[in-house]
């Protein structure tokens, strides 16, 4: 009898646990094509020990991904990737291979090691897992196979194909061996959907006005941090049920849809030579991984920051609703900031001396509104690795196994982040009561529906890019030396060994520091809105079957066409012209000054790193066959040696005097003398006229001796500061 499938592919995956000289968990596909994920990075879920982030990133819980993302080992991060043992990296700037972007069709086993022995490549501090493709030699026989399906997302409702096929050929060479050959490949693509609803942090909220005027009076307010450098005093009105000093509540709720288009390529080959004695094994080996992501996403959420914690209440005469703890939900959340004013260069009247008003109301935006974004965002990332290799195992004499290896791999990571935010001011209210939050925009004054449709009530804010072009190679080398010292001693073998790699990676990334204003209610210009554009430039989004009608549908508003959003040389050619229709900051990382590397980045954008790492190892392993009661033991011990040199090249980038304090217009103190206009004379008037909110600006947070030595290393080149941003308006819009 022949097992195959399910069955067989467990049994292998214990005996590879069994036969393990540390702990090992493993997952085998018997049949090609038999694990039942499309990436690696599920796989790896149904191993003991092993997660998988359900976010985009380890760092964004905004993002949910539905094929998951980094990889962590019981708690850990930090995991490395191997193929088939050998050291392998994506060059997105750590070691961690992309292992959402290997194709599960190209594997033969998972191997997830969760200690180390000492003839394993160090560098694995939660753990490491080796992804094992296929060799001719795994199979007696001689194989072809091809499969295709159809993949179609209920949510998306679009179809995508997948296809993996493979060949593998042995010759029988007679008295000179055997010889066989192996290709295999497969393409995968996905569209697929995710549809998000939530609320911003629960934050605690008080109610200090004691006397209820609406204003904080002396002695009223919280201090925190008493008799530091980082007192501060904070003063919240927020309306408390009766019986409790405290609440927790948000500050408000949204909706998000990505639409993805995911693409997996993959091929590979190996060759493989025996001599007929089996005292010789070369193999071969070939694999390249190709992954693409494309994803847009559309956003209706408040855009809330520090400032708002004591801004937002409770409005529309509802009562919130909260829970035993103390915990909000369910409630309508607003501001007491009335109508929406802002600049409007065709004014609105003149005042007494004939002089146009130009700080008028903006009657386009709902009174009462918390900030409220729409996200245009369109994501593209590609990454491809290719790993070449060779090894030869020798076995000259009875007892001793030489095995040499050769590595070079090569990875590439481009990515394409483009962000427009767009802005309107409404209200929101929220119901946790359920299983899945409900949020209901409102806008007072307007019908929701009409105002969220009109174009005129949605205006350009701000925009700012991410982008990556990286790339690393490595080249490493292995010698290994094993003596079979006896078979029923106690010590059974000695092994030794050497390895020695050289990686190179270079990153190039703007890392989102290009932030600028389009538009702005307080700019001179005023606010632009999607009545700039051309009629195929902008669309009225429909969020269609919004989380399969398990909460409300957020209300259709405009956004840039996906047509648009999806070209980056076209939304960056419409981003250039709303930025000077509204005379704002934002300049694409193209358009910035000092740019002259790959006609997108600054120098200083630019880092270089080489690693060289040089190990040995020595290692015995030892058993006792029978030592009582029918139970054996095996073990070893080693030590390893590495020695890693590491050269870096990049910059860092220092702030100017301007953005960390302003000596200028200090005025004078309580007894009319002037502050100097020094960081001393700042800091001091800061301690004796905080702010609103009784904090003080951070340099004044250190100690004298240490501000004048931090600010003496200020000097830097002009390259590596950054321009300070400022803006100048007669109106200050109150929102």
């Amino acid at each position: 009898m022949v097992v195959t499938g399910i069955r067989q592919s467990l049994a292998n995956a214990q005996n590879i646990k069994r036969n393990s000289d540390t702990v090992v968990d493993a997952i085998t596909a018997e049949d090609i094509g038999a694990l039942p994920d499309r990436s690696v990075n599920e796989a790896l879920q149904r191993v003991p020990g092993v997660s998988i982030s359900r976010f985009a990133a380890p760092n964004d819980s905004q993002h949910y991904s539905a094929q998951g993302s980094g990889v962590v080992i019981r708690g850990l991060n930090y995991v490395r990737g191997e193929f088939n043992g050998r050291d392998a990296f994506a060059a997105g700037g750590g070691r961690e291979i992309g292992f959402n972007d290997i194709p599960a069709e190209v594997v033969g086993s998972i191997e997830v090691f969760k200690n180390l022995t000492s003839d394993l490549i160090e560098g694995g501090i939660a753990g490491t897992v080796n992804i094992n493709t296929r060799k001719p030699f795994d199979s007696t026989k001689d194989l072809i196979f091809l499969s295709g399906g159809i993949n179609y997302p209920d949510l998306e409702k679009r179809s995508a194909p997948q296809a993996v096929g493979l060949v593998s050929k042995q010759f029988d060479l007679g008295s000179a061996g055997r010889f066989g050959i192996l290709a295999s490949g497969t393409y995968q693509k996905l569209y697929s959907r995710s549809d998000s609803v939530f609320v911003s942090s629960m934050l605690p909220r008080y109610n200090d006005d004691t006397n209820g005027n609406g204003v904080q009076d002396a002695g009223e307010g919280r201090v925190l941090n008493a008799g530091t450098p980082y007192q501060s005093t904070l003063f919240d009105t927020f309306p408390l049920p009766a019986g409790r000093n405290v609440v927790y509540a948000p500050l408000g709720g949204g909706s998000r849809t990505q639409d993805f288009d995911r693409k997996r390529i993959a091929y590979s080959g190996s060759a493989q030579y025996e001599n007929a004695s089996r005292s010789l094994l070369i193999t071969g080996q070939f694999l390249r991984a190709e992954s693409t992501e494309d994803w847009i996403e559309h956003t209706v959420e408040p855009n809330v920051y520090y400032n708002d914690v004591n801004t937002v209440f409770p409005v529309g005469g509802t009562d919130f609703t909260y829970d035993d703890d103390g915990v909000f939900t369910s409630g309508t959340l607003g501001k007491r900031t009335g109508q929406v004013f802002g600049n409007n260069p065709a004014g609105c009247g003149r005042d007494a001396n004939g002089v146009l008003t130009t700080c008028c109301p903006l009657t386009q935006f709902s009174p009462n509104g918390i900030f409220t974004t729409q996200s245009n965002r369109h994501f593209f990332s590609k990454s491809t690795t290719q790993d070449q290799s060779l090894n030869i195992k020798f076995e000259p004499v009875d007892r001793l196994h030489l095995n040499f290896d050769g590595q070079y791999v090569t990875s590439k990571v481009k990515v394409r982040d483009d962000i427009l935010d767009t802005a309107t001011f409404s209200q929101t209210s929220i119901d946790l009561r359920g299983n899945i939050p409900q949020i209901t925009s409102i806008t007072p004054g307007f019908d929701t529906a009409s105002y969220f449709a009109n174009p005129n009530s949605v205006y350009f804010r701000d925009a700012f890019n991410g982008r990556q072009d990286n790339k690393g190679d490595e080249w490493a080398f292995r010698g290994d030396a094993q003596f079979d010292v006896s078979d029923d001693a106690f010590l059974r073998n000695v092994r030794v060994g050497g390895r020695y790699s050289d990686r190179k990676q270079t990153v190039k990334a703007v890392d989102y520091n290009n932030w600028g204003n389009v538009s702005e209610t307080w700019a001179a210009a005023g606010p632009v809105s999607y009545t700039a554009l051309d009629s195929s430039q902008g669309q009225l989004y429909n969020f269609t079957n919004f989380f399969r009608g398990g909460t409300n549908t957020p209300p259709s508003t405009s956004f840039v066409s996906d047509a648009v959003l999806g070209d980056h040389d076209a939304f960056t050619d419409l981003l250039r012209k709303l930025t000077a229709l509204g005379g704002g900051s934002y300049q694409p990382a193209e358009d910035r000054t000092g740019v002259t590397v790959d006609g997108a980045y600054r120098p200083s954008e630019v880092y270089r790193n080489r690693e060289r790492t040089f190990a040995a190892y020595a290692r015995a392993d030892f058993g006792v066959e029978d030592f009582g009661n029918g139970m054996s033991l095996t073990g070893n011990v080693g030590v390893r040696f590495v020695r890693t040199k590491d050269d870096s090249n990049g910059a860092i980038t220092f702030a100017q005097q301007n953005t960390i304090f302003d000596p200028t217009n200090l005025g004078n103190n309580a007894a009319g003398v002037p502050y100097s206009a020094t960081l001393g004379g700042f800091c001091q008037r800061a301690f004796d006229q905080p702010n609103g909110q009784g904090t003080v600006p951070a340099i004044c947070t250190v100690s004298p001796h240490n501000r004048r030595r931090s600010w003496r290393i200020q000097t830097v080149p002009p390259h590596r500061t950054s321009p300070s941003r400022s803006s100048t308006s007669g109106c200050r819009a109150r929102t």
